[in-house]
């Protein structure tokens, strides 16, 4: 399937995958779309989880281009709320256009740069954790301190430091001014390492003069600080997990 029209010539088969733009080099199993090379390591991942009591479970991976405009989009626009750094909504109408992107993409990535876009990151909750009519929210709450999911979240931690555990990380566990930290947030390292050296500035500001994403004159006439506080960290998080600083050297 292919998404937001480009120029084949501009782009090769992985960096299309890279931004987003197909969804060829993704396996779906219950709407949910994964990378066929992380389904060996999510399983174990799985497996490890439910043998220390938690019911390891996916709310999300693969996110396209289309998508995450859409969620851009319905931000930009007001018709999804953006949130302040205390979780708490803000007033669109307070906020100049530079206020809004920046505020966005404290929450949500601008498209072209969301990791999801690999097929490599996904994000989990433990079902057994909550009523089946649960309302999940993904916010930091629920995984810290008293929240359903704080237990699987502190085991996890301890798990994936572990040299025999797959060598999935958390790309975003600091607050550094830029993205939020996502403590439900899980990346494949081995295989989204290709994403990341694929990826380029260059290639996303061509892509997004191409596109129809709202604000965009705007985001391409700042996006050199939009890449410094909030892209950079993204694409390329930096962590202190000796194991998989040593997968990291080893790919």
């Amino acid at each position: 399937m292919k998404f937001m029209h480009i120029d084949e010539k501009l782009l090769d088969k992985r960096r299309t995958a890279t931004f987003g733009l197909t969804d060829d080099h993704i396996t779906w199993h219950n709407n949910i779309g994964l990378h066929s090379d992380v389904l060996k390591p999510l399983q174990q991942l799985v497996c490890a989880a439910r043998t220390a009591g938690f019911d390891l479970a996916l709310a999300s991976g693969f996110r396209s281009f289309d998508r995450q405009q859409f969620i851009w989009d319905a931000k930009i626009s007001g018709q999804r709320v953006i949130l302040d750094d205390n979780s708490c909504v803000l007033d669109l109408m307070s906020l100049s256009t530079l206020d809004k992107i920046n505020s966005i993409m404290r929450w949500s990535a601008l498209p072209g740069t969301s990791r999801h876009h690999w097929g490599t990151d996904i994000d989990i909750y433990d079902r057994a954790a909550v009523p089946e009519n649960y309302c999940l929210q993904l916010v930091a709450e629920e995984y810290t301190e008293n929240g359903p999911f704080s237990p699987m979240s502190r085991w996890l931690k301890d798990y994936l430091n572990k040299a025999d555990s797959p060598a999935f990380i958390f790309p975003y566990i600091n607050d550094s001014n830029g993205i939020m930290p996502e403590p439900w947030h899980l990346s494949y390292l081995p295989v989204a390492r290709q994403y990341q050296e694929t990826w380029s500035l260059k290639l996303l500001q061509d892509i997004l003069h191409k596109s129809d994403i709202l604000e965009k004159a705007m985001v391409l006439s700042t996006i050199d600080a939009l890449y410094e506080r909030f892209i950079k960290g993204s694409i390329n998080p930096t962590t202190v997990n000796s194991k998989l600083s040593e997968c990291r050297e080893d790919l």
